[in-house]
């Protein structure tokens, strides 16, 4: 293997070269929750930098500069399981929004989809003079929003 960035390099060698830092000047804060790739246990709190690629490294770093990622420098955001329920609740709110905006439903369409009691029974589907069956669920939708 050549000296960093001279003649013959590897592959490794020039993937690492080519890797310029494109984000600066970023401060991890506990709640951020970054930790050290070699040492999982151990949690990073200060400046960090980003590679094109995507590394994450401490420190405030230069913008544009390559410089040879070393692996006790890298840092990782751990995923949460709030952070989770979060994704999920706003992937959830933009398939709505994009069902609802680019769908409506007729009104015998809607009557199809609601609950009533026919005969003592729970029933899907419903017409005009039959009642609606509203669930708990749905009057804690309304008062959220």
């Amino acid at each position: 293997m050549a000296s960093y960035g001279g003649g013959d390099t590897t592959q490794e060698d020039t993937a690492t070269y080519q890797n310029p830092i494109i984000q600066v000047g970023l401060n991890a804060t506990s709640e951020d929750n970054f930790y050290f790739v070699e040492n999982p246990e151990e949690q990073y709190i200060g400046l960090y930098h980003i590679h094109q690629n995507g590394e994450i490294m401490i420190g405030e770093g230069v913008l544009g500069i390559n410089h040879e990622l070393n692996s006790n420098e890298i840092i990782f955001q751990k995923i949460t399981y709030a952070a989770i329920q979060e994704t999920r609740e706003a992937v959830s709110d933009i398939f709505y929004k994009l069902w609802f905006e680019s769908n409506t439903l007729t009104d015998e369409q809607l009557l199809s989809l609601q609950t009533t009691i026919r005969d003592g029974i729970k029933q899907s589907g419903r017409t005009e003079d039959e009642p609606l069956v509203f669930y708990k669920k749905d009057r804690n939708t309304l008062e959220n929003r």
